[in-house]
């Protein structure tokens, strides 16, 4: 039995292929605040939401983890935009050709734990705003 009636795509590792531009953007973050985080730390927290990893990396720092949503406004409002307006954000392979088919056969969305105007732009620079709301 076929009960679809919505998709919901989430966006990082699915839509986007942006791990490696948030590795980046987080090593610019940690220097910024002057904090010493390793690879194998960030790698380590790959795939936690993005106030989780900077609470944890504030913890290990001795740092104050309410802290962590500075550290995320800075990220999205400062490093992102600037990384996406010089090298872009690769498309995960075949996804633009997914959502257009999905598009239409049902109506669809995109989740993610990113803020807003990440995700905004995220879809405009993949090209896919006009067909997944936010």
């Amino acid at each position: 039995m076929h009960n679809t009636q919505a998709i919901i795509f989430d966006m990082d590792g699915v839509l986007a292929d942006s791990q490696k531009l948030h590795h980046f953007a987080e090593r610019k973050t940690y220097q910024h605040f002057n904090l010493s985080v390793t690879e194998e730390q960030i790698h380590a927290l790959t795939g936690t939401p993005d106030l989780m990893t900077f609470q944890k990396i504030l913890e290990m720092h001795r740092e104050d983890p309410d802290r962590a949503q500075e550290l995320n406004d800075y990220k999205y409002k400062n490093v992102m935009p600037r990384i996406i307006d010089e090298h872009g954000i690769p498309p995960i392979d075949g996804a633009e050709e997914v959502v257009d088919a999905a598009t239409q056969k049902y109506p669809c969305a995109v989740a993610s734990s990113s803020t807003h105007e990440y995700i905004d732009l995220t879809l405009r620079t993949l090209g896919l705003i006009d067909k997944l709301p936010v």
